[in-house]
Protein backbone atom coordinates (compact mmCIF):
# COMPACT_ATOMS: atom_id res chain seq x y z
CA UNK A 1 0.00 0.00 0.00
CA UNK A 2 1.46 3.55 -0.80
CA UNK A 3 2.20 5.82 1.97
CA UNK A 4 0.88 9.65 1.24
CA UNK A 5 1.60 12.40 3.73
CA UNK A 6 -0.56 13.41 6.15
CA UNK A 7 -0.40 17.10 7.45
CA UNK A 8 -4.80 16.77 9.19
CA UNK A 9 -5.46 13.66 9.86
CA UNK A 10 -6.18 10.41 7.95
CA UNK A 11 -8.32 7.28 7.72
CA UNK A 12 -6.86 4.67 5.38
CA UNK A 13 -8.67 1.50 3.92
CA UNK A 14 -7.12 -0.95 2.52
CA UNK A 15 -7.79 -0.12 -1.21
CA UNK A 16 -7.17 3.67 -0.90
CA UNK A 17 -4.09 4.84 -2.88
CA UNK A 18 -2.55 8.83 -3.33
CA UNK A 19 -3.77 8.96 -6.91
CA UNK A 20 -6.39 11.36 -6.22
CA UNK A 21 -4.29 13.77 -4.87
CA UNK A 22 -2.35 13.65 -8.17
CA UNK A 23 -5.09 13.91 -10.47
CA UNK A 24 -6.56 16.42 -8.45
CA UNK A 25 -3.54 18.46 -8.63
CA UNK A 26 -2.23 17.95 -12.40
CA UNK A 27 -6.16 19.43 -12.79
CA UNK A 28 -5.93 22.76 -11.15
CA UNK A 29 -2.09 22.91 -12.91
CA UNK A 30 -3.98 22.42 -16.46
CA UNK A 31 -6.49 25.15 -15.48
CA UNK A 32 -3.80 27.53 -14.26
CA UNK A 33 -2.29 27.34 -17.31
CA UNK A 34 -4.92 26.87 -19.78
CA UNK A 35 -5.10 30.33 -21.21
CA UNK A 36 -6.22 31.47 -24.96
CA UNK A 37 -3.65 31.98 -27.13
CA UNK A 38 -4.22 35.70 -27.29
CA UNK A 39 -1.73 37.84 -25.63
CA UNK A 40 -4.27 40.08 -24.89
CA UNK A 41 -6.19 37.97 -21.97
CA UNK A 42 -4.77 38.21 -18.96
CA UNK A 43 -6.72 36.30 -16.43
CA UNK A 44 -4.54 36.51 -13.16
CA UNK A 45 -2.69 40.00 -14.10
CA UNK A 46 -3.98 40.91 -10.64
CA UNK A 47 -3.17 38.27 -8.42
CA UNK A 48 -4.67 39.53 -5.08
CA UNK A 49 -7.87 40.64 -6.75
CA UNK A 50 -7.99 36.80 -7.48
CA UNK A 51 -7.91 35.18 -3.94
CA UNK A 52 -10.02 38.11 -2.87
CA UNK A 53 -12.71 36.95 -5.24
CA UNK A 54 -11.55 32.68 -4.55
CA UNK A 55 -10.34 32.20 -1.47
CA UNK A 56 -14.31 33.61 0.58
CA UNK A 57 -16.01 31.08 -2.33
CA UNK A 58 -13.71 28.39 -0.93
CA UNK A 59 -14.01 28.88 2.49
CA UNK A 60 -17.80 29.38 2.93
CA UNK A 61 -18.34 26.07 0.67
CA UNK A 62 -15.99 24.26 2.85
CA UNK A 63 -18.03 24.98 5.78
CA UNK A 64 -21.31 24.22 3.47
CA UNK A 65 -19.83 20.91 2.57
CA UNK A 66 -19.00 19.47 6.15
CA UNK A 67 -22.36 20.43 7.30
CA UNK A 68 -23.86 18.54 5.13
CA UNK A 69 -21.65 15.83 5.35
CA UNK A 70 -22.42 15.85 8.95
CA UNK A 71 -25.73 15.24 8.51
CA UNK A 72 -25.66 12.48 6.55
CA UNK A 73 -26.84 13.94 2.88
CA UNK A 74 -24.13 12.95 1.19
CA UNK A 75 -20.46 10.78 1.61
CA UNK A 76 -17.26 9.83 -0.09
CA UNK A 77 -16.42 6.13 -1.09
CA UNK A 78 -12.53 5.71 1.04
CA UNK A 79 -12.25 3.17 -1.54
CA UNK A 80 -11.58 6.49 -4.35
CA UNK A 81 -9.69 8.74 -1.81
CA UNK A 82 -5.97 9.20 -0.92
CA UNK A 83 -7.06 9.03 3.23
CA UNK A 84 -6.50 12.63 4.02
CA UNK A 85 -8.53 14.67 6.22
CA UNK A 86 -9.87 18.20 6.93
CA UNK A 87 -12.87 18.87 9.21
CA UNK A 88 -14.46 15.97 7.91
CA UNK A 89 -14.03 16.09 4.48
CA UNK A 90 -11.35 14.19 2.18
CA UNK A 91 -8.64 16.03 0.28
CA UNK A 92 -9.58 15.70 -2.65
CA UNK A 93 -13.03 17.34 -1.88
CA UNK A 94 -10.84 20.64 -0.48
CA UNK A 95 -8.55 20.53 -3.98
CA UNK A 96 -12.51 20.43 -5.81
CA UNK A 97 -13.53 23.60 -3.99
CA UNK A 98 -10.84 25.21 -5.78
CA UNK A 99 -10.67 23.95 -9.27
CA UNK A 100 -13.88 24.54 -9.65
CA UNK A 101 -14.34 28.36 -8.26
CA UNK A 102 -11.48 28.83 -10.74
CA UNK A 103 -12.30 26.97 -13.27
CA UNK A 104 -15.87 29.38 -13.29
CA UNK A 105 -14.36 32.47 -12.78
CA UNK A 106 -11.73 31.89 -15.62
CA UNK A 107 -14.60 30.84 -18.31
CA UNK A 108 -16.50 33.55 -17.23
CA UNK A 109 -13.66 35.86 -18.21
CA UNK A 110 -12.77 33.87 -21.19
CA UNK A 111 -16.59 34.21 -22.66
CA UNK A 112 -16.77 38.23 -21.95
CA UNK A 113 -13.07 38.28 -23.38
CA UNK A 114 -14.52 36.57 -26.41
CA UNK A 115 -17.67 38.20 -26.53
CA UNK A 116 -17.60 41.54 -24.72
CA UNK A 117 -21.04 43.20 -25.97
CA UNK A 118 -23.36 42.45 -23.73
CA UNK A 119 -26.27 40.69 -25.28
CA UNK A 120 -28.58 40.14 -22.67
CA UNK A 121 -28.43 43.12 -20.67
CA UNK A 122 -32.46 43.96 -21.75
CA UNK A 123 -33.58 40.62 -20.89
CA UNK A 124 -31.05 39.44 -17.56
CA UNK A 125 -33.83 41.05 -15.48
CA UNK A 126 -36.71 39.94 -16.09
CA UNK A 127 -35.16 36.07 -16.54
CA UNK A 128 -33.09 36.49 -13.15
CA UNK A 129 -36.01 37.40 -11.33
CA UNK A 130 -38.00 34.85 -12.69
CA UNK A 131 -35.47 31.91 -11.82
CA UNK A 132 -35.49 33.68 -8.03
CA UNK A 133 -39.45 33.07 -7.68
CA UNK A 134 -38.88 29.40 -9.23
CA UNK A 135 -36.69 28.60 -6.99
CA UNK A 136 -38.14 30.19 -3.86
CA UNK A 137 -41.31 28.46 -4.50
CA UNK A 138 -39.29 24.89 -4.75
CA UNK A 139 -37.47 25.73 -1.83
CA UNK A 140 -40.34 26.27 0.21
CA UNK A 141 -42.01 23.41 -1.28
CA UNK A 142 -39.49 21.19 -0.17
CA UNK A 143 -38.98 22.22 3.22
CA UNK A 144 -38.48 18.23 4.32
CA UNK A 145 -35.46 18.31 2.17
CA UNK A 146 -32.96 20.36 3.91
CA UNK A 147 -30.21 20.45 1.13
CA UNK A 148 -32.28 20.97 -1.70
CA UNK A 149 -34.78 23.62 0.48
CA UNK A 150 -31.59 25.63 1.69
CA UNK A 151 -29.99 25.74 -1.58
CA UNK A 152 -32.90 26.83 -3.14
CA UNK A 153 -34.14 29.25 -0.65
CA UNK A 154 -30.73 31.07 -0.39
CA UNK A 155 -29.94 31.36 -4.18
CA UNK A 156 -33.06 32.62 -5.00
CA UNK A 157 -32.75 35.43 -1.89
CA UNK A 158 -29.74 35.85 -3.56
CA UNK A 159 -30.30 36.43 -7.17
CA UNK A 160 -33.15 39.11 -5.48
CA UNK A 161 -30.88 40.58 -3.83
CA UNK A 162 -28.75 40.88 -6.86
CA UNK A 163 -31.56 42.27 -8.36
CA UNK A 164 -32.97 45.06 -6.49
CA UNK A 165 -30.28 46.12 -4.03
CA UNK A 166 -26.63 45.35 -5.64
CA UNK A 167 -27.40 46.16 -9.07
CA UNK A 168 -24.34 44.86 -11.06
CA UNK A 169 -24.01 46.23 -14.91
CA UNK A 170 -22.84 42.87 -15.44
CA UNK A 171 -26.10 40.75 -14.74
CA UNK A 172 -26.44 40.25 -18.79
CA UNK A 173 -23.15 39.00 -19.18
CA UNK A 174 -23.07 36.57 -16.51
CA UNK A 175 -26.63 35.53 -17.83
CA UNK A 176 -25.10 34.65 -21.27
CA UNK A 177 -21.85 33.47 -20.25
CA UNK A 178 -24.15 31.16 -17.67
CA UNK A 179 -25.98 29.85 -20.29
CA UNK A 180 -22.91 28.74 -22.66
CA UNK A 181 -21.49 27.12 -19.57
CA UNK A 182 -24.49 25.31 -18.38
CA UNK A 183 -25.07 22.92 -21.80
CA UNK A 184 -21.75 21.11 -21.72
CA UNK A 185 -22.10 21.04 -18.11
CA UNK A 186 -25.38 19.23 -18.02
CA UNK A 187 -24.19 17.13 -20.31
CA UNK A 188 -20.82 15.70 -18.91
CA UNK A 189 -21.99 16.56 -14.95
CA UNK A 190 -24.91 14.49 -15.70
CA UNK A 191 -23.19 11.45 -17.26
CA UNK A 192 -21.04 11.57 -14.63
CA UNK A 193 -22.80 12.62 -11.48
CA UNK A 194 -26.42 11.11 -13.03
CA UNK A 195 -26.10 7.96 -14.44
CA UNK A 196 -24.96 4.53 -14.05
CA UNK A 197 -21.52 5.22 -14.63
Amino acid sequence: MKKCISFISTKRTPDSSCQPIFGSTCYLLLDRCYFPLNSAFRFTKNGLTFLVRLYPCWFFFVIWDSWFTEMGVWGFNPKFLAGVYFIGLPLEELLFFVTIPFASLFTYEVVNFHFPKNYLKSVAQPVLFIIAVILLITGILNLERSYTSITFLLTGSYILLNIFLIRPAYQGQFLFAYILILMPFLAVNGILTGSWI
